[in-house]
């Protein structure tokens, strides 16, 4: 097994909500991120205003009028190689020379008041520099991270997804709205869109449905495990057209 990173992403149709709105959304994201372990403690705002009335680090737990204020303050953020951002976090856990996952949480999300430029998604990396001991960690800490954002943002579709052999998504013309990844979730109604092949391994989960690709730990090097990958990403790929 060799993983560089995962990420865990979800999206969601547009849904205009104030900043103390997503606010309350994202401080029940940390909370349970955070209850599921230590290194999920310790979060650091990494893009924020010259003079920021808010503190570098975030409350925890979290105070919603600091979030909402930070995200106020991200609303007059400009365009950066072609693409907005909302809002960034990161954390890491221990002593600065821990060897320890690093984490960054992106989210762009349609608050009122803000362009509609927004993609409506959360994501959420976990940088493992391809090191068994800390692919460990981010393996097991990227389901309960999936099941938090599924908790928190109530998304369309969601993955926990690895590297592969794709150009990076800023790079592709049109890049597709629901991609694979070795767990999927997709909510009810597009989950009765989607045809999978018997052996497909689907299980109920909230409002929706997730869709495996094996029931163990996933592992890169694993030709079944790359074929049932590819199996599901199939299939989700076709529900960009529907």
């Amino acid at each position: 097994m060799s993983i560089s990173f995962l990420t865990i992403s979800g999206c969601w149709d547009e849904r205009p909500e104030s900043a103390v709105q997503l606010a309350i959304r994202l401080a029940g994201f940390l909370t349970e991120l955070t209850d599921t372990g230590p290194i999920f403690a310790a979060w650091e705002w990494r893009t924020r205003r010259h003079r920021s009335a808010v503190p570098l680090r975030l409350t925890m737990p979290p105070d919603i009028d600091e979030l909402a204020a930070a995200i106020d303050e991200c609303k007059g953020f400009r365009p950066h190689h072609g693409r907005k951002t909302h809002s960034k976090y990161w954390v890491q856990a221990g002593a600065p020379d821990d060897r320890q996952p690093f984490f960054s949480l992106t989210l762009d999300s349609n608050v009122l008041g803000m362009p509609d430029w927004h993609e409506n998604r959360a994501d959420l990396t976990i940088l493992t520099q391809s090191d068994s001991r800390l692919e460990q960690i981010g393996v097991a800490a990227a389901e309960p991270a999936l099941f938090a954002l599924i908790r928190a943002w109530q998304p369309r579709w969601a993955i926990i997804d690895t590297p592969r052999n794709r150009p990076p998504v800023w790079r592709q013309e049109k890049p597709p709205r629901y991609e694979g990844g070795w767990v999927v979730y997709l909510d009810r109604v597009l989950a009765s869109r989607a045809q999978f092949p018997d052996f497909t391994l689907v299980e109920s989960c909230g409002d929706g449905h997730l869709i495996r690709a094996t029931t163990s730990g996933f592992d890169v090097t694993n030709d079944a495990h790359q074929a049932a990958a590819r199996t599901i990403e199939a299939a989700i790929l076709l529900l960009n057209g529907t």
